[in-house]
């Protein structure tokens, strides 16, 4: 969602948790750099337990478009990855920052 040099955002909030209930709910790390800015701990967060989710919410952006005045969120229902000879079932995010509109 949103990445990778393109599409920029304003949320400065994210949670994720999964059926039982939130998880984590904080404020999207900033700063002037671009990349990951904890490092590893914005790296490989694992979606644990039944229906894992993540919400972005309170954006910091004005448009007239009304597809970025929304928050965004997302569950993930089944997942399963085969990566070489390894098979994957927890999904996992990472919290990357880029800095296309100069904006925290």
């Amino acid at each position: 969602m949103a990445t990778d040099n393109y599409g920029d955002n304003g949320f400065r909030k994210y949670a994720y948790g999964n059926a039982a209930g939130a998880t984590f709910d904080g404020t999207v790390p900033t700063g002037a750099s671009t990349g990951y800015l904890n490092g590893a701990a914005d790296r490989g967060i694992e979606l644990t337990g039944d229906s894992p989710w993540v919400f972005l919410y309170d954006s910091t952006l004005t448009s007239d478009l009304n597809e970025m005045m929304g928050n965004i969120g997302f569950v993930v229902r089944d997942y399963r990855a085969v990566i070489g000879a390894n098979t994957y079932t927890t999904p996992h995010i990472n919290i990357y920052q880029h800095n296309q509109r100069n904006h925290p």
